[in-house]
């Protein structure tokens, strides 16, 4: 909790992430936060969800497909609920902070994991704003998408790109502008070099995907 008279965390976060990170280099503490938005992600997941499904124009797309996919689409919506959701971001947090510090290593930029999953969990701060915007789109539009600022969005993008273009976008770029600035003050390295890191780890999974995955027919 703050103190009376200072700014919160989490705005602090998002106007000055350095001095973010410098108040909490020494006690690092990941869990709560994890946690916290873990449980707001996983009840805005829900919530459009069920939006979603009752809305016209999903019922008008199942009435498209055949029954074997429209239980497929059926399968993968059920599989969407607060719980699976509240674990898949501890899960995403923990696992891309193993991810990142793998690259940190390979950089030769020494950090310890709790550091980076610390910085993991407060770059999902802005994803989980990111969510936010997307519920409250989805209900003044009434069309669900789950990345309403993504370039796909803005350009009309095909996905050619392993998905890249689906997900960057403003909350993504705010994510790895954090994760950066994170990665430096942990390190006390600049910027620049902090930054490569952060990239390799963004990009190498679609890059991977777009090179070995094969579309099913």
């Amino acid at each position: 909790m703050s103190e009376p008279g200072t700014p919160s965390p989490f705005l602090t976060l998002i106007t000055n992430p350095r001095l973010y990170f410098e108040t909490r280099r020494e006690q690092p503490r990941w869990m709560l936060l994890t946690l916290v938005l873990a449980a707001i992600t996983g009840a805005l997941s829900s919530l459009t969800l069920r939006y979603m499904m009752q809305s016209p124009s999903y019922l008008a797309y199942v009435h498209t497909l055949t029954k074997a996919q429209a239980a497929r689409v059926a399968s993968q919506a059920a599989s969407v609920t607060p719980i699976s959701a509240f674990a898949g971001v501890f899960v995403a947090v923990t696992l891309s902070a193993v991810f990142l510090w793998l690259i940190a290593r390979i950089f030769s930029l020494a950090i310890e994991y709790r550091r980076v999953v610390f910085i993991m969990a407060s770059a999902t701060v802005i994803s989980v704003l990111g969510t936010l915007f997307d519920t409250i789109m989805t209900f003044l539009t009434g069309r669900y998408q789950t990345n309403f600022l993504s370039i796909s969005t803005l350009t009309g993008g095909t996905g050619r790109f392993g998905g890249i273009e689906s997900a960057l976008g403003l909350f993504l770029i705010g994510s790895l502008i954090i994760q950066t600035i994170g990665l430096a003050v942990f390190t006390r390295m600049s910027v620049r070099r902090s930054v490569w890191p952060v990239l390799v780890a963004y990009l190498l999974p679609p890059i991977l995907s777009m090179i070995f995955y094969k579309p099913t027919p």
